[in-house]
């Protein structure tokens, strides 16, 4: 099984207008979480070189590395 990496830096890439707020973007992250939604799980991420997370394996920066790793087991 591939090592759980921890998002550092988390950026919303919808609009806090188009959500209720922070809140509710947090719910909508866990609950593609749960039902399995990569696309859903993506869309809570902006996608830029500046995206950072950190892990087992130090900081790591970069969305399409993130995207690539994202549902992988």
């Amino acid at each position: 099984m591939k090592s759980i990496r921890f998002v550092l830096a988390v950026f919303l890439a919808a609009p806090l207008r188009a959500q209720n707020g922070p809140l509710d973007a947090f719910k909508g992250n866990i609950a593609a979480i749960h039902t399995r939604n990569r696309a859903a799980y993506l869309s809570h991420y902006l996608h830029t070189p500046a995206l950072a997370r950190v892990g087992p394996d130090g900081l790591r920066q970069g969305y399409d590395s993130f995207a690539a790793g994202a549902g992988a087991s």
